[in-house]
């Protein structure tokens, strides 16, 4: 059994980078998280944007990075994941 530190990043007390653990595909109610979470980032992306743009105590330069962040890692890191995961060849989360 794998044990994991979500508050600092470590796995059996070494620090891990969060995306590669998710981009491995080793714990499978990791899998399931990606597989239930992108399509709803997805289906509500304009939401989430939206709500960011209504902050009013956020500076354009923090408005600009998190839209930029969540759209990176929607993209460069989940979505290839959610892919992986949803094309396996027995059909089934990994």
């Amino acid at each position: 059994m794998e044990c994991i530190n979500f508050d600092r990043y470590e796995q059996n007390g070494k620090r891990i980078n969060p995306f590669q653990y998710i981009a491995e595909i080793r714990n499978e109610d990791c899998a399931r998280a990606v597989a239930l979470l992108v399509p709803k980032m997805q289906m509500h992306d304009a939401a989430i944007h939206a709500l960011i743009d209504e902050v009013p105590v956020l500076t354009s330069v923090q408005r600009n990075f998190l839209h930029r962040i969540l759209s990176l890692r929607l993209h460069e890191s989940l979505v290839p994941v959610y892919e992986q995961i949803t094309k396996g060849e027995d059909g089934h989360v990994h």
